[in-house]
This record gives C-alpha cells, structure tokens and sequence, in this order.
C-alpha cells in the first residue's frame, strides 16, 4: 500500500542551525539515532520503510540487524514511482553467509548439496575461490547496502522460452531501443528479457539506459548490475522465485571457465530452485535477467 506523500523536504535531514551545514543522511550515524536527529526530520514513508525492513531482517536471520537511513538523492514520491513499475527498496546486511549458519529464513542454501538428490549444478560453498568477487566482499557476502529490486515473480519456461515477466513494459521498452540501436544480440530483440547475450551484462550503454529508465541516473553513486549469486539466493528465498523453472544471469564469473566467458547464473526450480546456481555463456531462452541497483553503502555495522 503507497503511504500518503509527505512535504518535508527529505534533504534537511540535519539539526538546522547557523552554526552547522545540513548533514546528509548517511551522515547521521549511530549516535545521531540516539540524539533524535533521524526521527526528527526523516519522512513518515522512510521511517515506516526501515522498521519494515528491520522486521523482515529479524524474521530472516533470527536477530535484530541495524536498518541505515534511506541513501541521500531518494524521495518518498521515487518510492512511489518505483512501487508502480514493480520495484521496491530493501537493505541487505554486510553479514558472510556461512554454510554452517542457521537463520530462520534461510532455507533454499546455494550450492549442489542443497539441491533435491544433490545433482544440479556446482558447490557454491566449495568453489567460491573460483567465483570472481566484487571488491570489498568474498562471493559469499551480502553488501551492507541498500537495493532497489525488481520483485515480479520469474516466469516458468515455455516452448521455444517465450515467456515474458509479468507488467514488464519499461524493461522491455528499453531492451527494444537498445536493439534498435546494435547494443543488444539480434534474437534479444523482441524485447523479452532471455536470449540476452550474457556478454551484454558488461556494456555501459545497457546500463546506463536502465539507469535512466528507473529514475536513478541522477542520484550519486547508485550502481546497476545484475544480483551476484548469493544476492540471488538470499532475495529468492520465497514463491515466485524459488519455484519456478527459468533461471537468471548473475553478476559473477566462473574463474574456471573465465577465458571462454562463463557467467553465473542461479535459480531452476527443476533443478533446485534457489539452491541451483551454475555457469554458462550462451543466450538461451531458459535465461532471463533481474537489473538491481545498488546505492552508497551507509558506514554502520549491522
């Protein structure tokens, strides 16, 4: 449900003074929380958004985690546009995923082990030294940032992978411009988000164009790129996603097949659903795709 907008404008997130500039939301650190700065000038919709999160976090990991204030260039109206086009902001703790860990929402584990009869796919956890990793986290990490996700169910594959995501008229809008102009594969051209080359993923002008078409072009350092595999996992815990029978590219590469190109992917319920993760290099129509973005990571531990 879209909560009534609010006029506070959401950048004077500071305790106004003579003597003092306005601080930036992710300046407003632990001890700010405790002085009362945060609750006094954040909007209704940001504080009704974190304590979703942090009650979401807790059911998933069995403990409270700390919830940042929404990154700085984000607005109530932008969580309503988003809403509208199927995309939601969530947080994701800096927190290892350790096989061994036993978190309450956790159920669907990457890796073959965790797959029914133990037969699809690769072993996350035993061949995470073969995964390239982001600088700054192990392939096993969650960012400690927040994300804007595209939350629509993935479709279950049909013949010849016609299946299309459900009211994805902007993403394919902009897979069909890119077409038009060379920047997508030829049979990518319907506009349907399989058959993407995998080497795509790695084009500028692709993401910059779903930067703009999500409205996050403008805002500093917010990042578009495709969910790395144990992002996937953990956001594809539930129905839509762990049960259906496509899968999605991932971020990484498989360091053992790097010089051919394989790209990692996750997410066959025939094969495992959320546990599935795997590697390939060819567009196939079983395939299909997730844009996430990231925003400025805030500097408080969870």
């Amino acid at each position: 449900m879209v909560m009534p907008r609010n006029p506070l404008n959401p950048e004077s997130l500071a305790m106004i003074s003579p003597d003092k500039k306005p601080a930036k939301r992710a300046e407003l650190t632990d001890k700010g929380y405790a002085s009362g700065e945060l609750e006094k000038f954040e909007p209704e919709e940001f504080k009704e958004l974190r304590k979703s999160q942090a009650a979401k976090l807790k059911e998933f990991f069995g403990r409270d985690i700390n919830v940042p204030p929404i990154p700085d260039g984000i607005t109530p109206d932008k969580l309503e546009e988003w809403e509208k086009i199927g995309f939601e902001l969530r947080y994701l703790p800096k927190i290892k995923m350790e096989e061994s860990a036993n978190y309450p929402g956790w159920k669907h584990k990457p890796g073959r082990r965790h797959t029914p009869n133990s037969q699809y796919g690769i072993e996350f956890f035993d061949e995470i030294e073969k995964i390239t990793s982001l600088k700054g986290l192990s392939p096993n990490q969650l960012p400690g940032a927040w994300l804007l996700c595209d939350i629509r169910p993935k479709p279950n594959r049909k013949t010849f992978g016609a299946q299309s995501y459900e009211d994805d008229a902007l993403i394919q809008g902009v897979l069909r411009k890119l077409a038009t102009q060379g920047v997508l594969n030829k049979v990518a051209g319907e506009g349907l988000r399989n058959y993407i080359d995998p080497g795509i993923f790695k084009n500028f002008e692709f993401w910059t164009a779903i930067k703009t078409a999500l409205g996050v072009d403008k805002i500093p350092d917010a990042i578009a790129r495709l969910p790395r595999v144990i992002e996937a996992n953990v956001m594809s815990q539930g129905t839509g996603f762990h049960n259906t029978t496509s899968a999605e590219w991932c971020e990484e590469y498989s360091k053992k097949n790097a010089v051919v190109g394989f790209r990692m992917l996750s997410g066959r319920s025939d094969y495992g659903g959320a546990s599935f993760v795997s590697s390939d290099y060819f567009p196939r129509g079983s395939i299909g795709f997730r844009p996430l973005v990231v925003f400025p990571h805030h500097p408080a531990e969870s």
